[in-house]
């Protein structure tokens, strides 16, 4: 399944929509338009990594490296 950081959990292991905006509230702010990767989509592919146990090389293409 192509993960997408713009639509909806692509993933067991993507936040769910309360969640995102908490990492929002927490992450977001004026250094967020300089950032390559939006924060959900990093904490995405953390949580991936971490309920996985695989290598951070080893994500899914479609996560950002």
């Amino acid at each position: 399944m192509k993960h997408n950081n713009s639509s909806s959990a692509g993933y067991s292991t993507d936040l769910t929509p309360v969640q995102t905006i908490l990492l929002k509230a927490n992450l977001g702010g004026a250094l967020s338009k300089l950032r390559k990767y939006k924060p959900k989509a990093i904490n995405n592919a953390i949580s991936y990594v971490v309920k996985t146990g695989c290598q951070w090389s080893m994500l899914p293409v479609d996560f950002p490296m």
